[in-house]
């Protein structure tokens, strides 16, 4: 059971940073398109770009490492497996979350900056 947990542990933390460098590498090379479009100043926009980067990766590692736990003890690499599947697909929920919620406050700026109105 010890052994089932500590792989846990490690394949847990590993797969989430993993997913959550990634995803941030991708937002941050993608995103700032659209920062450039809201900031007149490209090395403003960069800056920004950075902090979101940094405050991305902050808020969703200490929330992977916030959720090291388990529930119930595991008895077999399938009770391993669903453990994983279940706290991998958490997270990528809430990655999926904080983008939406991302994009949707960019088309506020966006809407507000250019004087776009609403159908």
């Amino acid at each position: 059971m010890a052994s089932l947990t500590l792989q846990y542990y490690f394949y847990y933390l590993l797969l989430s940073a993993i997913l959550v460098v990634v995803v941030g590498r991708q937002l941050y090379r993608k995103g700032q398109v659209y920062l450039d479009l809201l900031f007149m100043e490209e090395h403003q926009a960069k800056a920004i770009n950075r902090l979101l980067l940094l405050g991305y990766y902050l808020l969703n590692l200490g929330y992977v490492a916030y959720k090291l736990s388990i529930k119930g003890d595991l008895h077999s690499h399938l009770d391993l497996f669903e453990q994983l599947a279940a706290s991998l697909g958490f997270i990528s929920i809430l990655l999926g979350a904080l983008h939406i919620n991302n994009l949707a406050l960019l088309f506020i700026l966006s809407k507000s900056k250019f004087n776009l109105k609403s159908t």
